[in-house]
């Protein structure tokens, strides 16, 4: 029901924590398209969305521009 990723930034003096939800996933509309990925394997899309939020927030300067498959299909 959980993904929970942590991360320490070389030279960096704390680690940050992330965590995504099921709930978050319903809140945010991703389960609403039946035969999703969403639907079709939770786990996997939890640990990518909890993956994609932590790199966004800690290493923007190198994920900068780069969108998940589930942010292009949206877009789509």
């Amino acid at each position: 029901t959980q993904a929970v990723y942590e991360t320490k930034r070389k030279g960096s003096k704390h680690a940050v924590r992330f965590t995504f939800t099921l709930d978050e996933a319903k809140a945010a509309g991703y389960l609403q398209k039946p035969g999703s990925s969403w639907h079709k394997t939770p786990k996997t899309m939890l640990r990518w969305r909890c993956a994609t939020e932590l790199a966004r927030a800690v290493y923007s300067d190198v994920v900068s521009g780069l969108y998940s498959p589930e942010e292009m299909e949206d877009a789509a």
